[in-house]
Order: structure tokens, then sequence, then C-alpha cells
């Protein structure tokens, strides 16, 4: 069986290589094509696929939606900055080599680019906490113009690679990543010293936790590190480029949020839906932390994640506010299913005695 180390290696190697081999391939078709006019580029017949491949001058919106135009623009950002005034010369029956005099080439940054960027970053950044070599990045050429799409389906290919639920090693550490209790982690098969190694350290002990066996490692609290929350932001990084509307015009991409939120609340009882009227809703998005830099993952409709402030005394559990919400073990059973999914987190934010105050984070339906 691999393990988690050697696994999460592998997979930041595979994330770094596709996303900087498709990110050096854009900058170079854009430094050989911005700023051109496009009357200049007629007769290259790679550039003309790209910027006008599946152009339809006759109809109100030049772009097909499946072209290969519509995805260098939508992907790439490589575009003819007056696309209106090229059809309208092109349907009065003018050459391209005519039509095309003062329309030029413009480039913008697109959301693709940026997530991109965002997992090469915290792929390079995940191989240097692992002490990893980085990988040569892929080979592609962008005179060709199948490029695009072969990389940016690769990119995708190696981003679903990478989260839950569809491995066992994605599966703990992005629970690991929660945090979520290191009694659940082992539940999960993880082994506590592997666990360690990677940067998951106890950061508080409920009464109980010196009992030993599996109720007493449920009731150690932990804090992922360094190393685990990077990938977990490699993580929201890769579901949130998975859901891009404008990659799904060209990739039949998976949705592992949706299916990680689906199965868990599948499983959640009612008691989940009263512990989110206890708690502060944050909108329809899973929490990101600012350092990841990316925009934050879209979770299913109907589906809001939560935060809520906790005081365990003893083995009581209460709000902020002062209401008890039962014990210790009752909120870890009612969680459960979305702490083994990495979709809750129960991180210890201060210790004194028996009192340990506890930060909650968690998915559930929206409220009413």
């Amino acid at each position: 069986m691999t393990g988690l180390r050697d696994w999460l290696s592998k997979r930041a190697a595979a994330v770094y290589a596709a996303s900087m081999g498709l990110l050096e391939a854009a900058r170079r078709l854009r430094g050989r094509l911005e700023g051109r006019e496009l009357s200049e580029l007629a007769s290259d017949e790679a550039a003309m696929e790209m910027l006008l491949g599946g152009f339809d001058p006759e109809s109100g919106e030049p772009y097909r939606p499946d072209s290969l135009a519509r995805l260098y623009r939508d992907l790439y950002g490589i575009q003819v900055l007056a696309p209106r005034l090229l059809a309208l010369r092109l349907r009065d029956g003018l050459p391209l080599s005519i039509a095309g005099r003062g329309v030029r080439v413009a480039w913008e940054k697109t959301r693709f680019l940026a997530l991109a960027e965002a997992l090469a970053g915290t792929a390079s950044r995940l191989l240097g906490l692992l002490g990893a070599e980085k990988p040569e990045p892929l080979r592609y050429e962008p005179s060709e113009p199948s490029w695009g799409l072969e990389a940016a389906r690769r990119l995708a290919e190696e981003a679903a690679r990478t989260v839950p639920p569809y491995s066992r090693e994605a599966m703990i550490l992005f629970a690991a990543s929660g945090p979520a209790p290191l009694g659940l982690l082992e539940a999960m098969g993880s082994d506590r010293g592997e666990l360690e190694s990677l940067g998951c350290r106890v950061a508080a002990r409920l009464p109980g936790s010196e009992a030993g066996g599996p109720v007493g490692v449920a009731r150690l609290l932990c804090s992922p590190g360094e190393l685990l929350s990077a990938y977990r932001c490699l993580t929201l990084g890769a579901m949130r480029l998975l859901q891009l509307e404008e990659l799904a015009r060209f990739i039949e991409a998976p949705q592992p949020l949706e299916e990680i939120a689906k199965e868990a609340l599948g499983e959640a009882g009612e008691r989940l839906d009263q512990l989110a009227g206890a708690a502060h809703g944050l909108g329809q998005r899973l929490p990101t932390p600012r350092e990841c830099g990316v925009e934050a993952p879209l979770l299913p409709l109907g589906v809001w994640s939560y935060r809520l402030g906790l005081r365990v005394v003893d083995v009581e559990v209460y709000t902020e506010s002062g209401e008890r919400l039962g014990t210790y073990m009752d909120l870890v059973e009612v969680l459960a299913p979305l702490l083994y999914r990495g979709l809750a987190g129960l991180e210890p934010a201060g210790q004194e005695g028996d009192t340990v105050e506890v930060e909650a984070w968690f998915v559930a339906r929206q409220r009413g």
C-alpha cells in the first residue's frame, strides 16, 4: 500500500508538471500573438485556427460555444479585439487579409489561468515541504492548434486524481486537513506516526483521552500543520478548477465536491440540521483559507457551510452563548459523515484545565 507521503509527492509532482507545462505554453502563445494585427496573421494557418476556428460571422454571437476559438478565448484569454467588426467585414465578402486590418489580438487573464497558476504555486510549495524535487514541466507546442485542449484535459485529469473521493490517500489527507479528531483518522486506516510526520500534531487533549483505545484517541484534537494545510489548498483549487463552466464546455470533468457532499449529507441525520440552526452561516462555498490564493469551491445548490464556536467542559459541549449541545462524543457522532470526508473540522483554539475552546466548521443543508 502506498504511503501517504509518497502518494502526496507523486500527486504534487503530477499537478506541478501539468500546470507549469500549460502555463509556459500559454505564455509563449501570448508572446507570439498579443498585439498583432489579424491581417498580419492571415497566412498563419495554426494561428487562424486558434483565433477563428469555429468563428461564425453570420451569427449574432460569432464565437460558437464549442469552437476552438472559444476555447482559446475562455481558457487562455487569447482573442480578437473587435469580433463583431470582423464579422461584419467578413459578411461583406472582404478577404481576411483586408478584413483583419486594424483588428488586433488581445489577451486577458482568465479564471482558468489564475487557478492553474495557484495550483502550480501550491504544488511547488508542497514539493518543497516534502523535500522532493520539482519535475520538468510537460511540453506543449503552442504552434499546434490542438495543444490547448490537450493541456487543459491533462491538468483536469491530474487535478481529479489528487482529490477525494477518488483514492484512499486523498480521503485521509483531506479529512486530516479539516482537521478531524485523531481517532477518526485512525479508523480510516491511517497510521498515527505517519500523520505526525506530515505535521498532524495533537493540539488538545479532552478529558478521557488518557484512557487509550478508540474512545480515548477520539478525544485527541489535532492541528493540521503547514504541509497538510498546503494539501488542502491544492485540493480546494483543484475542486474549483473542475467546476469551471468554461472548462465544462470542452471537457467532461468529474465533480468531486458535489459527490462527497451528497454522500455525507445522505448519511447525516436531523441533528446536523439542528446544529446548523445554532451556527453562523458562511454561504454556499467551502471555507477556503486566504493563504490558498484560490477562489473557494461552490457547494451543491441548497448546501451551505457553517461555523460555530464551542466550549468543551469536561465531556459537555456548549455554544459560545451557553447553549448545551450534548456530550463531545454526541458532537463527533453528528459530524462523523462530514469529518470523514473533510467537510467538517474541529480545531482547538485554546485549553485551560478541563475546558477546551474549539472552532467547528461544517457543511449542512441551507437553513430555511
